[in-house]
């Protein structure tokens, strides 16, 4: 229903796991046992990452299974920061604080990951 939706035009939303899912792959964790890749919906081709400082563990967990290539490139997005897409393609971002960094972005580069 929320594939057909957003292929419909319908304008999709979500925060943390809601704004995650609509990802192709997100790195997920349940507050038990360690972070780990889940498949998301497919409607963005790219992996994502919640809560990407605010978590000390996640940017290592993610750099982990870019490097092991459990992850594809993926946009990793802190908390206050919304990202918009139009059909698949990154449109804009905002952060609620000027000084944020709104996100990075990890990809595998000759087997080894790459954070920017």
């Amino acid at each position: 229903m929320l594939s057909e939706a957003y292929r419909s035009g319908v304008t999709l939303a979500g925060v943390s796991a809601g704004a995650v899912c609509w990802f192709d792959a997100f790195l997920f964790n349940s507050g038990q046992g360690p972070m780990r890749p889940l498949s998301g919906l497919g409607l963005i081709p790219m992996g994502a990452c919640p809560h990407y400082t605010t978590e000390t563990d996640r940017r290592a967990a993610l750099q982990m299974a870019v490097a092991a290539g459990k992850m594809p490139t993926t946009l990793a997005i802190d908390d206050g920061v919304a990202v918009a897409f139009d059909y698949g393609a990154r449109w804009r971002s905002a952060a609620q604080r000027p000084a944020q960094v709104p996100i990075a972005s990890a990809e595998r580069q000759q087997g080894q990951p790459r954070c920017y």
